[in-house]
């Protein structure tokens, strides 16, 4: 009985030399010239494996040897082809239905390469190269192969940061689609529910980050499909109830907005005319005056807050002629988190707590609150507790410069460089996901034209964050 071609000494030779090297460019013509020696006198299983093989070398030399080569990508698609119209006869000695390493590679390296270079008819592509596999109705092959690459390329797709960011949120929506489109006729939408969900779910939320004018719209839209498949979809469910009061909330503001800012002078004069009286209180000191003064630092806390918010979603111009105390604002901002969420620690450079800055002072605080808030969130996911919570700000006034740092375990370095970029996250997906710091950056950069980054040097157990106004 003849051995087969993979055990050979010119395979072997090839295969030590070249490919398990890495050196798939150079393989590729080797396995050819090897091909094209013995192809009358190999079987339907070894010209499955030769096809296989320098589909491979193609692949691989392409994407992991950056080999930038028309004839490459051509090999490929011959190859994979031929592979493909092999497992079609019928394999005997060379199993298709045990190790599914094989094609499950080609069938991803085949929507990667379509990704990166079909531009014309893209969507059909990757369908018809989808349903080659699909076709091969043996055990491990079929939809259970295909499906479950496509659904792994789509996550994979979705925290993709080497592509350009809008590259591969299309690319996200894209492969969703066919995933759906794939799997929309009974009984495969029968069998596959919980992925369709899933699926559903990622739609929502590209159409949800991505705003535009129909944004919550067709997001919503997709939720409600996912529930109609899976009723108890916990995410879907929170989501679709988040919309819907967000929608509400924002209907009241159209409606309200002309008389926003006039309501919030007006508690706000409220509130500081409400502190001078205490102040000038003969019982300024006793227990209940002290305790409604805690009262109303609360309600300005949570007043200042509403107002930068909405000045951020209404997107109004920054005022930074505004004379402010920097100072009072950061010691505000940190009053109701210290000592019961974290250790806070404010070092003024030069002392001097009356200096004044020329800044708007919403947007400061949106930003800084976004800060606070990324720490403390940090701290609870990695179950820190808050008397080792430590949360350091020096203000550089005469740098006009702030400087965040604190001890919560430091930044994933698979994220680090994409914090800053809208809907970037380490909480995953079944969690709010990846604005806060997105939010201080666009009011300190876009509205008040200052920088807000990552320190070049960050402390071992924590991240240093640097707002220059």
């Amino acid at each position: 009985m003849q051995k087969s071609i993979n055990r050979t000494d010119e395979w072997q030779k090839i295969n030590q030399q070249y490919f398990t090297q890495g050196l798939y460019f150079e393989a590729l013509p080797l396995y050819q010239n090897l091909y094209d020696i013995k192809a009358q006198e190999l079987d339907n299983d070894d010209k499955a494996r030769f096809a296989n093989r320098i589909a491979s070398c193609a692949s691989e030399a392409i994407l992991k040897q950056n080999k930038d080569d028309q004839s490459l990508s051509y090999t490929f698609w011959k190859y994979l082809d031929k592979y493909l119209q092999l497992v079609m006869k019928g394999l005997k000695m060379y199993q298709i239905a045990g190790n599914m390493d094989d094609p499950r590679k080609r069938l991803k390296e085949a929507i990667e390469l379509l990704l990166r270079f079909e531009q014309k008819d893209l969507k059909q592509n990757i369908i018809k190269w989808i349903k080659r596999f699909i076709e091969i109705t043996v055990p491990g092959w079929s939809h259970d192969l295909a499906l479950s690459v496509l659904m792994e390329k789509i996550n994979e797709e979705r925290i993709e940061f080497k592509r350009d960011g809008e590259k591969n949120i299309a690319n996200t929506k894209l492969l969703a689609e066919v995933y759906l489109d794939l799997t929309q006729n009974e009984p495969l939408s029968k069998d596959y529910p919980t992925e369709r969900a899933r699926v559903m779910n990622i739609l929502s939320d590209l159409a949800y980050f991505q705003g535009g004018e129909n944004g919550e719209e067709e997001a919503l839209d997709w939720i409600n499909k996912c529930l109609d498949i899976d009723p108890d979809d916990l995410f879907a469910r929170t989501r679709k109830t988040y919309i819907e009061e967000r929608q509400t909330v924002r209907e009241q503001i159209r409606r309200f907005s002309h008389d926003a800012n006039v309501t919030f002078g007006g508690l706000n004069s409220t509130i500081r005319t409400t502190q001078k009286l205490l102040d000038k209180s003969p019982l300024a000191d006793d227990g209940l005056n002290q305790n409604l003064r805690r009262k109303l630092n609360k309600i300005e806390y949570n007043l200042n807050h509403l107002q930068g918010i909405y000045y951020f979603s209404q997107n109004i111009q920054a005022d930074k002629t505004m004379p402010i105390n920097p100072v009072e604002v950061i010691r505000k901002l940190t009053g109701p988190y210290d000592k019961v969420m974290a250790q806070f620690e404010i070092k003024i450079v030069p002392e001097d707590t009356s200096i004044e800055l020329r800044t708007d002072v919403h947007y400061l605080r949106l930003a800084v609150e976004n800060l606070i808030k990324n720490s403390l969130e940090a701290f609870q996911r990695n179950k820190i507790s808050p008397e080792k919570r430590s949360i350091k700000i020096s203000l550089l006034l005469d740098q006009m410069r702030i400087i965040f740092k604190d001890n919560a375990g430091g930044i994933d370095k698979d994220i680090k460089d994409h914090i800053f970029e809208p809907y970037i996250s380490s909480k995953g997906i079944q969690k709010e996901t990846g604005l806060g710091l997105y939010n201080a950056r666009k009011a300190i950069e876009d509205l008040l034209g200052g920088k807000v980054y990552l320190s070049p040097e960050q402390p071992i157990d924590g991240a240093q964050f640097e707002i220059q106004l």
